[in-house]
């Protein structure tokens, strides 16, 4: 393992609610995603973390629940709409054409939604933010606040820490998900 602690990556994420608990055979509550993200937020690399009021006072309380809140920086967002109204709004407009839903495969699937759509726009919007507004970051990566489901890849979670340098061949856009 690296020690350097200038390998040691800056993880963002966060959580929106973007109705998924209400799409058939796709639904997850919010309580699910809560807890796939109680599984990996003892990870040893400083966390910023986007959401609601609520959501960001949840994420912090497990955080600090693994001694990790001096580690995690919050973000308050309570309309993620209002980052940039004007992206969501074309979405919105592409979304309600025939022609965007006649070539899906699964037209009632959720990554047909612009809400959808949108918050997995933000995930890159959330990067640039913490890029441009927190000095002393440097590497950083998009961790998917329902990382690992609970433990399909990792099964043990106490020592998780990620360093080293994103190889955008290994991992996808610096999006772990």
């Amino acid at each position: 393992m690296i020690d350097d602690e200038n390998d040691k990556i800056t993880i963002v994420t966060g959580f929106f609610d973007c109705g998924r608990g209400e799409y058939k055979n796709q639904e997850r509550s919010n309580d699910k995603y809560f807890n796939y993200f109680d599984f990996w937020a003892r990870i040893q690399n400083d966390v910023v973390i986007f959401g609601s009021d609520e959501v960001t006072k949840r994420a912090l309380d497990i955080r600090r629940k693994y001694g990790r809140e001096k580690q995690t920086r919050i973000v308050v967002i309570n309309n993620p709409i209002d980052c940039a109204p004007e992206i969501y709004d074309y979405m919105r407009k592409v979304e309600n054409t025939k022609e965007f839903k006649n070539f899906r495969i699964r037209p009632d699937d959720i990554s047909n939604s612009a809400l959808y759509d949108y918050i997995m726009f933000l995930k890159f919007w959330m990067l640039k933010y913490v890029a441009d507004n927190y000095d002393h970051v440097g590497n950083m990566a998009w961790l998917d606040f329902g990382y690992n489901h609970g433990g399909d890849c990792f099964i043990e979670a106490k020592n998780l820490i990620i360093y080293g340098s994103i190889h955008f061949h290994r991992i996808r856009c610096t999006c772990f998900h």
